[in-house]
Order: C-alpha cells, then sequence, then structure tokens
C-alpha cells in the first residue's frame, strides 16, 4: 500500500510540475495585474507542490521504517523458524531413536526365532536319527536272522547231500 501510495504520489508531483511548466509559457504576455495574480498563484502552487514532495519523502521514510520493521520481523521470524527446526530435530533424534529400538528389538526377535528354529531342526534331526538307528538295528538284526536261517538251511542242504554220498 506504501508502495503504491509513494507511486503515486511521484506521479503527481511529475505531472503537476508539468502543468506548472505549462502555464508559466502561456502567462508569458501577462500586464502587470495578471502577473502579480500569477505570482501569487505559483507561490501557492509550489507550496502544493512542496506538500506533494513532502508526502512524497514521508511515503519513502515509512517504507524505509516499513522495510526495517519488515526485515525485523523477518529476522524474528527466522529465529522462530530456527528454534522451531531445533525443537523438530530434537523429536525427530527421540523418533529415530526409538525406530531403531524398536528395529532392533525386532532383530533380536527374528535372531531368537531363528535360533529356536535350529533348535527345533535339531531336534528333528537327532529324532530321525534315533529312528533311523533304531530301524538300521532291527533291519541288522533281520536281516542277521535270515542270513543265519540261510546259512543254517543252506547246512541243511548240504549235509542232506553230504549224507547221501557213498562213505
Amino acid at each position: 500500500m506504501l508502495n503504491q501510495l509513494k507511486s503515486k504520489l511521484e506521479r503527481s508531483l511529475e505531472q503537476f510540475e508539468a502543468l506548472m511548466d505549462k502555464l508559466e509559457d502561456q502567462f508569458d504576455d501577462l500586464d502587470e495585474s495578471g502577473e502579480v495574480l500569477w505570482q501569487k498563484t505559483q507561490m501557492h502552487m509550489r507550496k502544493a507542490a512542496s506538500r506533494i514532495e513532502r508526502a512524497n519523502e514521508l511515503a519513502a521514510q515509512a517504507l524505509s521504517i516499513k522495510a526495517e520493521e519488515t526485515e525485523l520481523q523477518l529476522h524474528l521470524a527466522t529465529m522462530d523458524a530456527h528454534d522451531q527446526w531445533q525443537n523438530l530435530e530434537g523429536a525427530l533424534g527421540l523418533f529415530s531413536q526409538k525406530l531403531q529400538s524398536g528395529v532392533n528389538a525386532e532383530l533380536d526377535h527374528a535372531r531368537v526365532q531363528a535360533h529356536l528354529a535350529k533348535l527345533d531342526a535339531s531336534d528333528v534331526v537327532s529324532a530321525q536319527t534315533e529312528q533311523i538307528r533304531h530301524d538300521f538295528s532291527v533291519s541288522k538284526s533281520k536281516v542277521a536272522k535270515e542270513v543265519l536261517a540261510a546259512a543254517s538251511k543252506l547246512q541243511q542242504q548240504f549235509s542232506g547231500v553230504i549224507d547221501g554220498l557213498p562213505k
């Protein structure tokens, strides 16, 4: 708003000075009473121009003050944003730590689960090994019995054959 006011005051002053120049050119050939009247009018016009210039200067000062005030407000806002960032940074650090501790807890849980699975697998292998040993032992016994039975049968057959041989 102050920028617009200053801009309008500057344009008004330029137009006012241009008007004064035109009027001076037109009133060069005045008689004595017209000349006195014109000089009084010029004096009033100069006062008006002076007041427009003063208003323009005040607008420039207000803009300067406004700029300084704006700069101060900007600086304060920047400091506030910095403080907010530091608070946010701390909160993000805590969040990161909690997230990391949660991840670590999950990793620990996964390690425990993997260890338990390894133990279960070991138990299954041990149980199967025992079953295989038992089955092997039973099979070995059966095979030994069958081999012994077969050998006995063979012996009987050979014995029968030998008994049937002339003596």
